[in-house]
């Protein structure tokens, strides 16, 4: 696929955080219809490891990611099959697990190195900077282990409608 401009991330961010419930209804009934095993593997993902409000995030931002690469496409996006999420959630899970107890300079050398290689760098882009966002455990319970949890997730979300 096309790799999704700035623009276009910015826009979709920007446009569906500004809707009412109301609006944002029939865009979630869409996407799980349209989309099955993409919104399985985002409610499934993990269970154990995410809070209900990592879950929430993980599932909110997973929507927004497919609405960015069904613009770039121009239309909707055939369904991901849950082969492909498989495969590439695999090979994320295996590239993180060597990162485990490496120093804090090796692992934003290595970070760097992930959001250069994929395809969609700037939707790469949106998840990172949106899971950098001043977060309180406590007020918002997104956990730093979480976070790491739903980056591994979703590069797996965008790898897998990438390969749409």
């Amino acid at each position: 696929m096309e790799p999704v401009p700035a623009e276009i991330v910015e826009a979709t961010w920007q446009e569906i955080a500004g809707m009412s419930v109301e609006e944002f209804a029939p865009l979630a009934e869409r996407f799980v219809r349209e989309q099955p095993y993409l919104r399985d593997f985002l409610m499934d993902d993990g269970p154990g490891m995410l809070n209900a409000e990592e879950q929430q995030l993980l599932l909110y931002m997973g929507l927004v990611i497919w609405q960015m690469m069904e613009r770039v496409a121009g239309k909707r996006l055939p369904m991901v099959t849950p082969e492909s999420l498989d495969h590439a959630d695999e090979r994320n899970f295996r590239a993180f697990e060597r990162l485990v107890g490496k120093s804090p300079a090796v692992l934003t050398r290595e970070a760097e190195k992930i959001v250069h290689k994929c395809n969609q760098v700037e939707v790469l882009r949106y998840v990172t900077e949106t899971l950098e966002e001043d977060f309180n455990e406590e007020d918002d319970g997104i956990t730093e282990i979480g976070k790491g949890f739903i980056f591994i997730s979703l590069k797996t979300v965008i790898e897998a409608l990438d390969m749409l």
